[in-house]
């Protein structure tokens, strides 16, 4: 058996379970699968970068590489060893580039679903970070870190470098851990200031921090391939970093169909509804009532003549995929409706968790 069997059909298998959960979930929301947004379709994507990483740490880890020891005596290895393992070392390149294209596929989702949460300055700068990180790490490793192109898979190595690649993979943990880290603390002040029950708050908070078990998932695995260059304990922990990634990207999203499952009277209310576009129509004295998304005819209790007003078109969002209603910002507008000796009020704040 594989070093890494059981362990990663196990992960597999589960991992596939989570985004599965994950699109029934995002079906309930939508109400039709055509409705699924990109971020929906990334996450296959990912799923299926995993798998050829997957089939390939396979064989990685059974034939070896051209990372071995400075003592080892080349002439006793056979020709067909020499041969696989020098294909085990171009399987190594693609394996790795399949990890960096699932841990970033996994960040641009997580930045789609804070698009649609708020669209700030935060969110547009981690965007670009990621982006640029993503692009610095390829530059270095195809253009920079082992020259000759080819020295990657040569037997005997060209160079330590070559055969382990340390600068990449130092550059990958440092790109990797920072950016999760902007991910993890992106959606806190919106979490932490959403008027919601403490404990369903706290669930939210939770579900978001697990992003902390990729990181270190992400840690221990280059600690294992930096200090351990030539043993295989770091293959364990390489797919564990990656499917952690995935779930953590995937669980935000389950979260509410988990807690509806557990406790339907929670969500009873709730209704998977796109956002409503709402019109204020103001009136000669100031006040306003909310009215269709058109320009209303308004016919005052005196029997005076048709009189049309002018109306301001806002939308209204909450957080229905994460059941989470942002908090009244500062300067939220608030309009009053004068009718029948009832005062009411609303508050327009265009600032919901998730928009749809």
């Amino acid at each position: 058996m594989s070093l890494i069997e059981p362990e990663s059909s196990l992960w597999y298998a589960f991992c596939w379970i989570v985004v599965i959960t994950r699109l029934i979930s995002r079906r309930l929301h939508v109400r039709k699968w055509q409705n699924l947004q990109v971020d929906d379709y990334l996450i296959i994507l990912s799923m299926l970068t995993t798998t050829v990483l997957m089939v390939l740490m396979h064989y990685v880890v059974n034939v070896g590489t051209n990372n071995l020891p400075p003592d080892q005596d080349y002439a006793k290895l056979s020709a067909r060893e020499i041969r696989d393992r020098v294909f085990g070392s171009k399987l190594v390149m693609i394996t790795d580039q399949m990890q960096i294209a699932t841990a970033w596929t996994l960040k641009i989702c997580m930045l789609l679903l804070y698009n649609r949460m708020t669209y700030n300055f935060f969110v547009r700068a981690t965007t670009a970070y990621v982006v640029v990180t993503f692009v610095v790490m390829e530059i270095l490793f195809f253009g920079a870190w082992c020259r000759p192109f080819k020295a990657y898979w040569l037997l005997p190595a060209k160079s330590f470098q070559c055969a382990a690649a340390q600068n990449h993979l130092l550059t990958n943990l440092v790109f990797n851990v920072t950016s999760n880290i902007i991910l993890i603390l992106l959606p806190m002040p919106i979490l932490f200031g959403a008027r919601l029950p403490l404990k369903r708050k706290m669930g939210l908070i939770v579900v978001f921090l697990m992003g902390f078990f990729s990181i270190m998932s992400a840690i221990v695995n280059k600690v294992f391939a930096l200090t351990h260059p030539y043993g295989n304990e770091w293959t364990t922990w390489y797919i564990r970093e990656t499917y952690m990634a995935i779930l953590c990207a995937n669980l935000p999203l389950i979260y509410p169909l988990i807690r509806r499952a557990f406790n339907p009277r929670s969500t009873r209310n709730q209704s998977y509804r796109s956002p409503t576009t709402a019109t204020t129509a103001f009136r000669n004295d100031g006040s306003a009532s909310t009215r269709a998304n058109e320009s209303q005819e308004w016919i005052n209790e005196s029997g005076e003549n048709l009189q049309i007003y002018l109306t301001t078109e806002f939308i209204v969002t909450s957080s229905i995929e994460l059941g989470v209603m942002a908090p009244i910002k500062a300067g939220a507008n608030i309009t009053t409706t004068k009718n029948m000796n009832t005062d009411t009020r609303r508050e327009d704040s265009g600032a919901g968790m998730d928009h749809v």
